[in-house]
């Protein structure tokens, strides 16, 4: 429980420069999980909003951003 999480680790709060700069080049971040997802079944991140045209769980893409 709380792996990938600060705060959760004794003297994080303590960390150089060089502490934190290892810890965020070995952390996924919303690339990392949009490439996985792709490779899984689609990249979110290559979804042409206008394209749209249904409706989804959360309803259509926002407009005009």
């Amino acid at each position: 429980m709380g792996i990938g999480i600060r705060g959760m680790e004794p003297g994080w709060e303590h960390w150089s420069d060089d502490e934190w700069t290892a810890w965020y080049e070995t952390t996924p971040s919303e690339p990392d999980v949009m490439a996985m997802a792709g490779r899984w079944s689609i990249d979110p991140s290559a979804i042409d909003d206008a394209t749209v045209t249904a409706t989804g769980i959360h309803g259509l893409p926002p407009i005009g951003l």
